[in-house]
């Protein structure tokens, strides 16, 4: 046998290392943290339309019981009704997380169109919150902007519905 300069394959060790050239067996190994950083950008876009999304419908559930409470509010239409009712809806919206994501703190607006009785009666809740960071960049708002999210529900015919009375209405029992 000759003598090898340094540096130079053997044949053998050449088959082997084009062996390990052709073999996809380390190329996951590769991909992996690329796949999960789309999949962790992904889930943090995909995260504030549900959170916006689960804003507002407390918020519309909580118009919506508003609503029906104006409707048939016996109390009426006094100088604090309208303080009530806000009390009222920010003690229902205590169920929305904390956090600035889900509602600034002190942004809930409370708009009543028609009075106790009234045949019709609206009730807007709005709020506002934050996007979220990535959000943000991409939705062209600045870090300090806040977006409003609001639900309105219409109550209708509460008064036909509490109208009734015992003395008006027919009454049967028993058997004829």
């Amino acid at each position: 046998m000759g003598t090898r300069r340094a540096g130079t394959l053997t044949p053998q060790s050449r088959a082997a290392m084009l062996r390990c050239l052709q073999n996809d067996a380390g190329f996951s190994l590769v991909e992996t943290p690329l796949v999960v950083l789309c999949v962790c950008l992904l889930c943090l876009i995909l995260l504030q339309p549900v959170v916006t999304c689960y804003t507002r419908l407390c918020l519309g559930q909580v118009a919506g019981e508003l609503a029906r409470i104006v409707a048939t509010d016996p109390a009426g239409a006094d100088n604090d009704a309208q303080t009530r009712y806000k009390v009222w809806a920010a003690d229902r919206l205590t169920g929305l997380p904390e956090g600035s994501a889900f509602r600034v703190a002190g942004s809930l607006q409370l708009q009543v169109q028609g009075d106790p009785g009234a045949d019709t009666v609206k009730v807007t809740l709005s709020l506002r919150q934050k996007p979220l960071p990535l959000v943000g960049l991409f939705g062209g708002h600045a870090s300090g902007d806040t977006v409003e999210v609001s639900a309105s529900a219409l109550s209708t015919g509460a008064q036909h519905a509490v109208e009734g009375s015992p003395a008006t209405a027919p009454q049967t029992y028993g058997k004829d």
